[in-house]
């Protein structure tokens, strides 16, 4: 994240109004799609600080950052997941049920 914040004055000349970023929350893959924790960028990008520098600055140089945060599924390694094969022994899924008072997780084991 560093690397792109040190290149926004150079994004900006090229007219560059906001960045897409992937997936950038820890994960075993390269790709991130297989999101182990939400609340940790990854560090192999830097970490939350660098994130929070890359936001700061895309937000002096009134440009918007976008993240893919694939936040309708997750990978097996998250803790719910892992919570739930330890308990069941068997594949687990996680739903999702929005609700008045917030969204709720629920482990359901698959048979």
């Amino acid at each position: 994240m560093d690397g792109i914040t040190e290149k926004l004055p150079y994004l900006q000349k090229l007219g560059v109004t906001a960045l897409y970023l992937n997936p950038v929350f820890t994960a075993p893959s390269v790709h991130k799609y297989d999101t182990q924790n939400y609340r940790e960028v990854d560090t192999a990008f830097g970490g939350n600080d660098a994130l929070l520098r890359l936001r700061q600055q895309t937000r002096n140089k009134g440009m918007r950052l976008i993240l893919d945060g694939v936040f309708n599924h997750t990978g097996d390694t998250h803790p719910g997941l892992t919570v739930t094969n330890s308990i069941h022994k068997v594949p687990a899924t996680m739903r999702i049920h929005p609700g008045v008072s917030g969204t709720t997780l629920i482990n359901q084991a698959r048979h």
